[in-house]
């Protein structure tokens, strides 16, 4: 049985016009709350720095983190995760699903 936000879900989405490229998405798996920011650059240091300074600060640490495998969730998230004391869940990108 999970509770609010001890799941947490994230990904990347482009964005196709205007100044913003790029939205990183991070959504509770229990209650489905998102939690989101619109990036101009998605790298790896941007994504780690949201996820601490943001979702850390704001909501504390969740159990377990998911996200697919793309560059934007590499090693810093990782660390910065595993530093949190979560569990890591690492899905590809064609199933995020899974």
């Amino acid at each position: 049985m999970s509770t609010i936000l001890e799941r947490v879900s994230m990904n990347a989405v482009h964005i196709k016009s205007g100044r913003w490229k790029y939205m990183l998405v991070s959504r509770d798996d229990f209650s489905g709350f998102p939690e989101t920011v619109v990036l101009v650059k998605l790298t790896e240091k941007e994504v780690e720095e949201w996820f601490t300074s943001e979702l850390i600060c704001s909501y504390g640490s969740p159990q377990e983190v998911t996200f697919d495998g793309g560059i934007e969730f590499g090693k810093a998230l990782k660390n910065a995760v595993k530093k949190e004391g979560s569990r890591i869940r690492v899905t590809t990108s064609s199933y995020p699903e899974s």
